[in-house]
């Protein structure tokens, strides 16, 4: 089985690629002006979903969620299952 760590990775990848290809078409691209109307707002929400991704694994969730695996004995300190 794929372990969920590596999928959030992956889709927080995934997140932060969008990210910088939507702001490299803005940037470079010959973007027509109702369909730059759009990217701005797609834009909006992958920034919204960027900072999600970032804030959990450079914030303190990760380090919670690691802790809580710890304390109910699922972890080992060094971090393996």
């Amino acid at each position: 089985m794929t372990d969920p760590r590596f999928v959030r990775a992956l889709l927080a990848f995934a997140t932060l690629a969008m990210l910088f290809g939507a702001l490299l078409l803005i940037a470079l691209g010959n973007v027509q002006h109702a369909d730059r109307d759009i990217l701005l707002v797609l834009l909006g929400a992958i920034i919204t979903n960027s900072k999600d991704a970032l804030g959990f694994f450079f914030g303190t969730s990760q380090s919670s969620q690691e802790k809580t695996a710890y304390l109910a004995g699922t972890k080992t300190p060094g971090g393996e299952a």
